[in-house]
């Protein structure tokens, strides 16, 4: 991306922001629900934080703020950690790999979920994207 001079800004903040706030919000009502007595404590904390780190990081990006392209990275490497963890733990409670059709229907929901956070991390870490952020978003004010 050509250095942009101020009256010409990046467009892609605004569509991320918005994307980013919707998969929040819909991942959050998907994955953090009321816990019952047996469920862990540690697999909802970590969906509150990555429904967080979407939703804030999408208000940071619509602030034009550094800190919220740092969140959205920050909930995409959680989430695909935890979705890397669910797959071996699959595998290893089902004593390898499970038939055909039940790993079709798990990768398939697994790529659904997976697939913003893959498309941030892969935008998000583009040279001209990091160069734009340092240049043009506002790094002092909070």
């Amino acid at each position: 991306m050509p250095d942009a001079s101020p009256s010409q800004t990046a467009k892609w903040p605004l569509p991320i922001g918005v994307v980013s706030l919707v998969y929040g919000l819909l991942y959050g009502l998907m994955y953090v629900r009321p816990q019952t007595f047996e469920a862990r404590t540690l697999s909802a904390l970590i969906n509150v934080l990555i429904a967080l780190c979407f939703s804030g990081g999408a208000i940071g990006v619509f602030m034009r703020k550094p800190w919220g392209i740092a969140s959205l990275l920050y909930g995409s490497y959680i989430l695909l950690a935890t979705m890397v963890y669910s797959i071996v733990t699959i595998f290893v409670f089902m004593g390898g790999v499970p038939p055909f059709f039940a790993l079709l229907a798990i990768l398939t929901m697994m790529s659904l979920t997976s697939a913003w956070p893959i498309f941030l991390v892969i935008w998000l870490r583009r040279a001209s994207v990091r160069q734009y952020v340092e240049n043009h978003w506002a790094k002092n004010a909070i």
